[in-house]
């Protein structure tokens, strides 16, 4: 037998190898993913929030809810919200309609620099997606547009002002 034949031997072990190799990492990725989910559903907390609703946590520092069929999200540092924060929820829910106008305009102005706008024909039609909290002056106002099915912007405040905004899919 020449080395010929050795090295495709060895060419076809090496190939059988990385398919089977490839192969196992993607099952132990969906393994790992499947018990990484189910930990999760294990942690997973729900409280009521006087005047809010249930609001669900798997890590004691994302809680998400509803609030009069708005999709909102308060950020903890670890536990429940605090008091403070639930006052600023309620204060941002009361100065939404204005929000989500500070929010459309930013989108406009900063959307095309940013390149995120590249699918939406009116941008005007954007309308409120969901509220994520931190605190009174630190919070995320998502927005959705017919146009764009598939992904939804976002417009982060800093202290109560738009600062920077984006597209996610």
């Amino acid at each position: 037998m020449s080395w010929w034949w050795w090295l495709g031997l060895a060419a076809a072990i090496g190939a059988i190898l990385f398919v089977v190799g490839s192969i196992l990492f993607v099952i132990g990725g969906i393994a790992a993913a499947f018990w990484q989910h189910r930990r999760e559903e294990a942690r997973r907390v729900t409280i009521r929030l006087e005047g809010f609703g249930d609001f669900t946590s798997t890590n004691d520092k994302y809680w998400s809810g509803e609030v009069d069929g708005k999709p909102v999200s308060i950020e903890t540092d670890g536990g429940p919200p605090l008091s403070e924060q639930l006052e600023a929820l309620r204060n941002l829910l009361n100065d939404l309609p204005r929000l989500t106008d500070v929010a459309r305009a930013h989108l406009i102005a900063a959307g095309d620099s940013e390149g995120c706008l590249r699918d939406v024909d009116a941008p005007g039609e954007f309308g409120f997606f969901s509220l994520h909290v931190k605190d009174a002056l630190h919070f995320t106002v998502d927005m959705e547009h017919p146009d764009d099915p598939n992904g939804w912007y976002y417009v982060v405040f800093e202290d109560g002002v738009p600062l920077w905004s984006g597209r996610d899919d």
